[in-house]
């Protein structure tokens, strides 16, 4: 029978380094979000946090319905192509460091 009492830390470590990996990736985020002009961010942050209709964003800040469609999509790109440079560029830096007795990444 397993020791109830004692945790596993294995698992504890996991959530620990994903709950690490997923605060990296939002401020990944919210550092993609910031870098949005600013009326786009305005725009998109009332649809993507708020949760507000295009045609509710669309009257409260005196825009065309049109120009909240582009300003969600440009700002839906901007963050997309910012987190995959962002995600590119960290997989590079792993691929190159040097491991321990001749060990690549291929070989963990």
């Amino acid at each position: 029978m397993q020791n109830s009492a004692k945790p596993n830390t294995r698992s504890a470590a996991y959530r620990r380094k994903k709950g690490t990996e997923a605060q990296e990736h939002i401020g990944l985020y919210c550092d993609a979000v910031a870098s949005l002009p600013e009326k786009c961010r305005q725009v998109f942050l009332l649809r993507k946090i708020h949760g507000l209709a295009h045609k509710e964003i669309a009257e409260r800040m005196g825009l065309w319905l049109s120009s909240v469609e582009k300003y969600v999509r440009q700002g839906s790109v901007t963050c997309r192509d910012y987190l995959a440079e962002r995600e590119e560029y960290a997989s590079n830096q792993i691929s190159t460091l040097e491991f321990p007795h001749g060990r690549g990444k291929s070989e963990l």
